[in-house]
């Protein structure tokens, strides 16, 4: 005012930059009731985290405000996951969302007699199987159909869904 002048006030001013990272997970289709694990990449230096999950899906290992979370996903379809992360100064944050689709287990149904005799050819095949499943393992007891000393494996398809010739070289209930 009138030419004079005060001293100057000074400000000092942190500047910070909003938190650079992305959202990874260890798989992006998964079975329902299976587990996916998510982790931040590109989070040094940051302390808040808050994950926002599907309804219904649980949290089995860290928490909703860790950088990583192990999460059983209990509803089918494409499930949303979004991570938001703030800086160290908690003046900036950022959101990512991931999308993990979630998938119904496969069914099949096996085709065969119930009561067999001894030493008698029979066939094993598939009954019927959801559109999801394209592999079949075949098990006798806790072995593999062609590594049974239960039965004698006469013929087979190419195909892993069967039908296979069999007969048993064990009486039993299996």
């Amino acid at each position: 005012v009138n030419g004079c002048e005060s001293e100057r006030a000074v400000a000092h001013i942190t500047v910070a930059a909003p938190p650079a990272f992305n959202i990874a997970a260890d798989r992006y289709v998964v079975c329902i009731n299976d587990t996916v694990y998510l982790s931040s990449t590109g989070t040094s230096g940051y302390t808040g985290y808050v994950w926002t999950l599907p309804f219904a899906d649980q949290v089995i290992y860290g928490s909703l405000m860790s950088p990583g979370v192990a999460v059983k996903c209990t509803t089918e379809g494409y499930q949303l996951f979004t991570l938001q992360v703030k800086d160290s100064l908690n003046v900036c944050s950022s959101t990512d969302t991931l999308q993990v689709h979630v998938v119904p287990l496969p069914d099949a149904q096996i085709n065969t007699p119930h009561d067999v005799c001894l030493g008698t050819p029979m066939t094993l095949a598939l009954g019927a199987h959801s559109d999801n499943a394209d592999t079949f393992f075949w098990y006798i007891d806790q072995d593999p159909l062609m590594q049974s000393s239960y039965i004698s494996l006469l013929s087979r398809n190419a195909s892993s869904g069967g039908p296979f010739q069999i007969s048993w070289n064990t009486p039993g209930t299996y």
